[in-house]
């Protein structure tokens, strides 16, 4: 899915899907990476609805990509792939922030 938004200058951005892939915790900075793939397949997944939107609910605080960088994400929401497996996505301006196909962002825990 690709839609576009308007940043804070004005201009229009791209926004991509991306499901979050991987989650890794930065005790020296006390924050969480995420990182971020466009396939379902590729995915990370939580076993239950409940624990799914209760981890949205924590990320809808808002992380920031690239890590320290200028978007703020709060638009996560849920996504049922099979009744014991379900993922977590997001909508951001992933293609502008292109580094790898994975993309990573941080939250300060």
């Amino acid at each position: 899915m690709i839609s576009q938004s308007v940043n804070a200058q004005g201009e229009f951005q791209v926004l991509q899907k991306g499901y979050i892939s991987k989650h890794e915790a930065d005790n020296e900075r006390s924050r969480s990476i995420w990182s971020f793939c466009a396939k379902a397949e590729h995915a990370m997944y939580w076993p239950s609805r409940y624990v799914a939107d209760a981890e949205c609910a924590l990320l809808n605080r808002g992380v920031a990509i690239p890590p320290d960088g200028p978007y703020l994400i709060t638009n996560f929401q849920v996504e049922e792939d099979t009744p014991d497996r379900f993922l977590i996505f997001c909508e951001a301006p992933f293609e502008e922030l292109k580094q790898s196909p994975f993309y990573i962002a941080s939250k300060s825990k």
